[in-house]
């Protein structure tokens, strides 16, 4: 009996010519016992196509039809797989991030290759460190729909991008610190950013950890960074620093500690600089104005946020 049944299965199949459709359709039985078929123009491609079936019934490589999407597999696999392992603000990332895969969202899952997915990324509107992320989070899915089978191989492996940006933080001299003190500190606009710039030159915190900086974590000579700030859609959330070495205690002087409590103001929010909506500032808007406040300063542009 499973000897009939393995020759059903791995048979050598068929072709016919359908003359209402002018095509030529193949038909072979899977390694599930299932007859599956498929047209061509021709009857070498039909015969090609078998060749290659049975190749793939025979390793062990064959992959079941299915009509399920890009888009609908994207959501499987965060709601499945990451929901409940990654932290819920990562969660949340990946699902703000699914609006992105939108213009390739329903293709068939089977059907997206090397080509379709190089033109994706080519006409995404976003800077490159963001399609990196993208990258990341569809290769995790693909390699998830190979291990399962959905598909046979994932069509990021021949996708070329330019690398991601350098963000390394660059030094700035005494005297370039001293001009970007000094220049904003009674200017009308940019001096409400004057105990935080003055913050970040003393502390060598990131931007995100300044940002996410709370008024219960300013002491007498010294300020602790156990938070850091995320940006999810257009909201701007806490976010746990993912290792333990980022949460640490800093020393700074006595002065710009009763700094930061002033530009705390007693106001009714957690945290030491925020918007007048009670909000922490959201860093992309903190790298706009360091610009501005560089350009002010007749300083070259260096990457200190």
């Amino acid at each position: 009996m499973e000897q009939k049944r393995a020759k059903r299965q791995n048979g050598d199949g068929t072709i016919s010519y359908e003359a209402d459709r002018n095509k030529y359709r193949a038909f072979i039985v899977d390694s599930d016992g299932k007859r599956v078929s498929k047209r061509f123009n021709t009857k070498q491609e039909a015969s090609q196509w078998l060749a290659e079936m049975r190749t793939d019934i025979h390793r062990g490589d064959y992959v079941p039809s299915t009509d399920i999407t890009l888009g609908k597999w994207l959501l499987e696999y965060i709601t499945t797989y990451r929901k409940g392992v990654v932290r819920n603000t990562t969660y949340d990332g990946y699902l703000y991030l699914c609006q992105y895969v939108e213009p390739i969202a329903d293709y068939a899952l089977q059907d997206i290759d090397a080509h379709i997915m190089q033109k994706y990324f080519n006409n995404l509107d976003l800077a490159i460190n963001s399609k990196h992320v993208i990258k990341r989070l569809l290769n995790h899915c693909l390699n998830k729909a190979v291990e399962l089978k959905l598909i046979k191989s994932s069509p990021l492996k021949s996708l070329e991008l330019p690398p991601t940006e350098n963000n390394t933080v660059e030094v700035f001299t005494q005297d370039e610190v001293n001009v970007v003190l000094n220049t904003i500190k009674e200017h009308k606009i940019y001096s409400r950013y004057h105990t935080f710039v003055a913050l970040a030159f003393a502390s060598g915190m990131r931007v995100g950890e300044l940002c996410g900086l709370k008024i219960k974590n300013v002491h007498d000579d010294y300020v602790y960074v156990d938070n850091t700030i995320k940006r999810i859609g257009k909201q701007v959330v806490d976010n746990k620093p993912k290792t333990k070495s980022s949460v640490r205690k800093i020393s700074i002087p006595r002065e710009l500690c009763n700094a930061l409590r002033e530009a705390h103001g007693g106001d009714d929010t957690e945290y030491v600089f925020h918007t007048d909506n009670m909000r922490p500032h959201d860093y992309s808007n903190v790298r706009s104005r360091w610009k501005k406040i560089l350009k002010l300063c007749n300083l070259p542009y260096k990457n200190r946020f």
